[in-house]
């Protein structure tokens, strides 16, 4: 990329660095001397803060081209530590390496190229991801027979008996002479029974799934499906076309809103639809906001799954019609460019929450087996750089088991179980 980097600004950079990488703890001058007859060797790197291009690290900002191409928008880096902030740009996020390249440059100017090569002391910090943790899966899937073919998808979910108890779901696939379930398919009184012929149905270990990849993409498609019928009862609507899930309006035309607990455990309202107002004339805008997320689950070892959260926006132009695809990417990529950590890990416990309902945990519940979903956000111990005065305060209070959630829970874990042994021979 440095051919498109002003030769002035190349200059300027080099000089207030001193020639050495600016990551902290980093002591390597960035030429090495050539030794029999070798010319020497150029092992540092303009790094971008905010990317060259737009879809590269970082490169959601609003920084116009001629500036990003500024020694104000670089960082000179050996090749080991610009591999490492492109790869992780949340860690290395554009605070961040501000930060450090001004330190950077200050000691330099300061003391002198020696100093670089004094080892900083890096900041312990612990950070959380976007996962959450899935502590019980379906141990079977059921398949059965049935007499539908290819585009009576239709006739198939008509004829499903939903439970009266609202909070069972069924999920389910639906193939050309099959359909797949948690449900036990062989019980006359299952919600399929008038879909699926009883005495043809086969109980598949989900180990068995897991390791065969036609039938691991049913069990995810399942897994997602229970996913969306869970959202659907909260009326959290899902976007096929972008694979996010968002709040829909309950009246047409009215803004909503939900109570939660924030990082700072406090209990607060926020608005998850709702239709912009100018700040000059308090005039309504011609779109509205809905809070939205990428929500899927992941397999991430053998039986270990975790739910993800990707924070994201939905817009509408009346609260109910999407609007034109041409009309939300700057948008909400601006809105988005300007969510640092802090931020972004609100909009990550604003899911969390809300998708507990208050509880200690999710359970998906399919009659006779579950899948359960707990809230704590997964923590990890890094060391990192730090920005100077963006320490924040975060509080994960565990919600504590009451009568009712506990009885909640354990009734959940009855039924089939998940075998710890392997295949049975034949």
């Amino acid at each position: 990329m440095s051919g498109s980097i002003d030769q002035r600004e190349m200059k300027i950079l080099l000089l207030q660095s001193g020639g050495r990488c600016a990551f902290p703890g980093c002591p390597k001058l960035l030429v090495q001397e050539g030794s029999g007859g070798d010319e020497p060797s150029v092992i540092g790197e303009m790094a971008h803060i905010v990317a060259e291009k737009r879809e590269g690290p970082r490169g959601k900002h609003e920084l116009s081209d001629e500036e990003r191409n500024s020694h104000r928008n670089l960082v000179l880096l050996c090749r080991d530590h610009h591999k490492v902030v492109d790869d992780q740009p949340l860690t290395y996020s554009i605070p961040v390496l501000r930060e450090m390249k001004a330190s950077h440059e200050a000691r330099i100017m300061s003391n002198g190229s020696q100093v670089a090569s004094t080892i900083d002391v890096l900041q312990r910090e612990i950070t959380y991801s976007t996962f959450l943790p899935v502590g019980n899966l379906p141990a079977v899937v059921y398949k059965g027979a049935c007499e539908f073919d290819r585009g009576e998808g239709d006739r198939v979910r008509q004829l499903v008996k939903y439970p009266q108890q609202r909070s069972e779901l069924t999920p389910y696939i639906f193939q050309p002479g099959w359909l797949y379930a948690f449900h036990d398919l062989r019980s006359f009184s299952n919600p399929f029974v008038q879909i699926v012929d009883p005495s043809s149905v086969e109980e598949i270990k989900a180990t068995r799934m897991w390791n065969n990849a036609d039938e691991d993409r049913i069990y995810f498609a399942l897994m997602n499906s229970a996913l969306r019928r869970y959202l659907s009862s909260l009326r959290v609507s899902y976007d096929r076309d972008h694979k996010r899930f968002y709040f829909a309006t309950l009246v047409k035309g009215q803004e909503r809103s939900v109570e939660y607990k924030s990082l700072t455990g406090r209990t607060v309202s926020r608005n998850v639809v709702w239709q912009p107002k100018r700040r000059s004339t308090g005039e309504a805008k011609n779109f509205w906001w809905h809070l939205a997320a990428g929500l899927a689950f992941h397999e991430l070892g053998e039986k270990e799954w975790c739910l993800s959260i990707r924070p994201e926006r939905h817009l509408t132009i009346d609260g109910e019609v999407p609007r034109a695809p041409e009309l939300i990417g700057r948008r909400v990529t601006r809105l988005k460019a300007k969510m640092y950590n802090d931020a972004y890990l609100a909009e990550v416990n604003f899911w969390r929450e809300f998708l507990s309902q208050g509880k200690p945990r999710i359970i998906l519940d399919f009659g006779n087996q579950s899948a359960i979903v707990e809230i704590n956000l997964v923590p990890v111990e890094i060391e990192w750089p730090g920005v100077s005065g963006d320490e924040k305060v975060v509080a994960f209070d565990a919600i504590e088991d009451d009568l009712f959630t506990s009885a909640e829970f354990f009734e959940s874990l009855e039924g089939v179980e998940i075998e710890d042994e392997a295949e049975d021979d034949d």
